[in-house]
Order: structure tokens, then C-alpha cells, then sequence
């Protein structure tokens, strides 16, 4: 388990993100969990949102640790903008408010990532 002093109401948090409780992880266990990624062997890491914010931090910090990153954003110029601020990687839409615009990825990123390690 890991320790997040910031937050006393999240008092421990499992060391692993699953599906389950990935998406209640507070921002200081993720950046926890990237900064564990990031001492990991090479992975294949899709991050959506990586243009801007925490998204573009944490996509720039796992590519210079090695690892590929497609950059799954809402347009192709934000995927190019994300790829230019990380200075790498694969860009890919994904725009998370539009089902068709998911299916489309689903369908890219099994095709061109079939080993696919985190999304």
C-alpha cells in the first residue's frame, strides 16, 4: 500500500490501479502510480487527454523514460499538439463525449497496438 499524506481522507490506496478503482484514484496516487510506471520495463501506454494538463506531464515524463505512448486526444491537431509538447509518440482521436469517435479508437488501437500494457 502506499501512503498519501496530502490527503488525509485517502488514507491508503492499493498499489495498483485496476478497471474497478482506477477512475477514484486522487491525483497524487496517480502521479504515484506514473511515477511507479516509469521505473518499470518499457510499456505500451495510450493516455488520453495528453495535450494539456496532467495528461501532457505524464505522457513527456514516460517518453523520455523510454516507453511508447500513443497520444489518444479529442482532434488530430490536439494529437499532433501532443505529440510535439511530449516530443513523441503516436497521435490517435479519441473523443470521449462521441461513442462513434471511441469505437473508432477501440478499433485503431487493437489494430495498431494489439499489446496494449495501460490505457
Amino acid at each position: 500500500e502506499i501512503f498519501v499524506p496530502t490527503n488525509p481522507a485517502h488514507r491508503r490506496l492499493p498499489r495498483r490501479a485496476t478497471p474497478c478503482n482506477a477512475h477514484h484514484m486522487p491525483p497524487t496516487a496517480l502521479l504515484l502510480l506514473l511515477l511507479g510506471l516509469a521505473r518499470s520495463a518499457a510499456l505500451q501506454i495510450a493516455i488520453t487527454g495528453s495535450n494539456s494538463g496532467i495528461g501532457a506531464s505524464a505522457s513527456k515524463m514516460l517518453l523520455e523514460r523510454g516507453h511508447s505512448v500513443i497520444h489518444a486526444c479529442r482532434t488530430a491537431e490536439a494529437a499532433a499538439e501532443a505529440v510535439a509538447l511530449a516530443g513523441g509518440g503516436a497521435p490517435m482521436v479519441c473523443d470521449l463525449a462521441d461513442l462513434q469517435s471511441v469505437r473508432r479508437f477501440a478499433a485503431s488501437l487493437s489494430a495498431e497496438a494489439p499489446a496494449l500494457d495501460v490505457l
